[in-house]
């Protein structure tokens, strides 16, 4: 609605503002990551994010705004939906809106195959498990097997066959690489030299640290929620872009952030400052939290590619599954 349409539909003298928005309390929150967020009291395990950024050597700002309702699916929609807004740097006025999800996906993955740049025990991996075939699970192998061509073994796993059998029929004709559905996790990650995790949370982790072999890269796209304490605990380092999210995240999954392997940034790994893996080093654990300054670099550089200018129409109606 525009600014016309808020004039005429919005309230004149005679309304009165209703009492119930004063007494109520904000459900607002700051999470441990910095960011803004909320959840509803009607869907368990939901939230709704807002994610600002300014970044003034591209001379962007805007924010993600990004909701994830669990459940949806049962009513034909998306579990996840989001929204980027661009504002021009100079004036602040809103200049365009853009798919949030798109951007989501993209550069989530990409972030992965970053860190399995830096921490693979081979610079020639061969095999990779997927744990999750949904979104982030084709971006991350798109982007993972852009970053290594040496990849021949892929298997995924989910809750349901058919998702990950449409998985591997879509995906395999896409590249030279042997696609194979597994019944469970702990068949996929056997022996998988990268393993990328990336489900919805459960009020018990499914996964465990047994399954995980000696030398393997794990990157958490769920992080702390999917995998049992003695994976974080038994972990030569984890490896993530924001240290206080994961400090502060620690003790809601049981684990005493002092008493874990060490930490690594992978800012300052792939800036040459710290080692990416040492030679002793057994199982490492990547954690991308997820950074707003990635959304907005990435939106405004499709803005910039698209030469879009002035006003934008989009569709921001309901999102349906598959589409």
């Amino acid at each position: 609605m525009g600014r016309h349409g808020s004039h005429k539909y919005g309230p004149t003298r005679h309304h009165r503002i209703d009492g119930r928005s004063l007494r109520s309390r904000s459900c607002w929150r700051r999470g441990s990551s910095g960011q803004d967020w909320c959840s509803s009291p009607s869907r368990e395990f939901s939230f709704l994010h807002a994610m600002p950024a300014c970044l003034p050597y591209r001379r962007a700002v805007g924010m993600k705004w990004v909701a994830y309702y669990p459940g949806n699916t049962h009513e034909g929609l998306v579990d996840s939906t989001g929204i980027v807004v661009l504002n021009d740097y100079e004036t602040g006025h809103p200049k365009a809106i853009l798919d949030g999800m798109w951007i989501t996906f993209a550069r989530t993955a990409a972030c992965a195959a970053v860190f399995a740049r830096y921490l693979t025990a081979r610079r020639n991996p061969q095999s990779l498990a997927l744990l999750g075939a949904g979104g982030l699970a084709r971006w991350s192998l798109a982007m993972l097997s852009e970053e290594f061509t040496s990849l021949s073994e892929v298997r995924v796993t989910s809750r349901s066959r058919e998702s990950r059998d449409s998985f591997c029929k879509e995906l395999a004709p896409l590249g030279a690489w042997n696609l194979r559905s597994c019944e469970t996790a702990e068949e996929a990650v056997k022996d998988a030299e990268i393993v990328v995790s990336a489900i919805v949370p459960h009020a018990t982790p499914p996964f465990r640290a047994e399954w995980l072999a000696p030398g393997s890269l794990l990157i958490a796209l769920d992080h702390l929620h999917a995998w049992d304490s003695r994976t974080f605990i038994e972990a030569s380092r984890l490896i993530g872009d924001a240290e206080q999210f994961l400090v502060n995240a620690a003790p809601n999954y049981g684990l005493d952030w002092g008493s874990l392997g060490g930490y690594g940034d992978i800012g300052a790994i792939a800036a040459g400052a710290m080692a990416a893996r040492e030679p002793d080093e057994s199982r490492l654990v990547g954690i991308p939290t997820g950074k707003a300054s990635i959304d907005i670099a990435l939106a405004a550089d499709l803005l910039t590619r698209n030469g879009a200018s002035g006003r934008l129409a989009v569709d921001l109606g309901p999102r349906q599954v598959g589409h």
